[in-house]
């Protein structure tokens, strides 16, 4: 961004922008990686890690171990360090929902390997909420583009439109259409499915952490959808 776009190094804007790329990196690698978990064994939320082949608990562990490696990677540089030095609000709004948030699905897979159980309920989350995170990152990348007088041009303002209606889409077929229905059978396979190698505590953890998700994205969901009308709205006037 600084050295081919002429983006500002020093800003608070460049750095938070910036930090977007690595979480399309991840996201990238990983939502390719778990849909081959599904495709090679059975789905089964509360299955025990024993209970899969060797190449597969090997092949969970490392994506358990890679997303929490990232999630407190992003917690510590991305979200505290960064609004902690640079930014005028310091820690409040967005960043202290994804600061609980990191919190919450770190301990939620550390839970899934100390217990070695309940790894697929968390790779359907990773899955889905990951799934529209290379759009959600563009869209950031996008609008930090709007604030910078060296990158909002025409051509942002065109590509800013055309990445917020896509990652609109996207967003609420995910998180209101598909999401919650396979919330509902982890939750029902946690629960009528029991693993006696989970205690009911972390079973009433896990299950509160999948709602709760679910639950503060519906702001989100909200103002994706009145962008999809807003944009729909504004294409209908521009054929008139």
């Amino acid at each position: 961004m600084v050295t081919i776009f002429g983006w500002p190094a020093v800003s608070f804007v460049t750095k938070t922008a910036s930090a977007s790329v690595p979480a399309m990196l991840h996201s990238s690698l990983l939502v390719p990686s778990l849909w081959q978990t599904f495709r090679i064994h059975r789905y089964r939320p509360s299955e025990s890690l024993a209970e899969a082949p060797a190449f597969y608990q090997h092949a969970a562990t490392c994506l358990l171990q890679f997303c929490t490696g990232y999630m407190l990677y992003d917690c510590l540089l991305n979200v505290l360090w960064l609004n902690w030095t640079m930014s005028d609000d310091g820690i409040q709004g967005d960043a202290l929902m994804f600061l609980g948030h990191h919190i919450a699905t770190t301990l939620y897979m550390t839970l899934c390997r100390i217990h070695r159980a309940g790894h697929q309920s968390a790779f359907i989350c990773m899955f889905l909420g990951e799934m529209t995170n290379p759009f959600h990152n563009a869209y950031f990348i996008a609008i930090a583009a709007q604030q910078l007088e060296c990158c909002n041009g025409p051509l942002s303002q065109q590509l800013y439109l055309m990445i917020e209606y896509l990652f609109s889409v996207a967003y609420v077929a995910v998180r209101a259409c598909v999401a919650p229905f396979f919330f509902v059978h982890a939750t029902f396979s946690l629960w009528y499915d029991r693993n006696p190698q989970v205690p009911l505590v972390t079973m009433a953890f896990w299950t509160f952490l999948i709602w709760l998700v679910e639950i503060a994205s519906i702001p989100y969901i909200q103002d994706c959808w009145n962008k999809i009308v807003v944009e729909r709205s504004m294409v209908g006037t521009a054929e008139l």
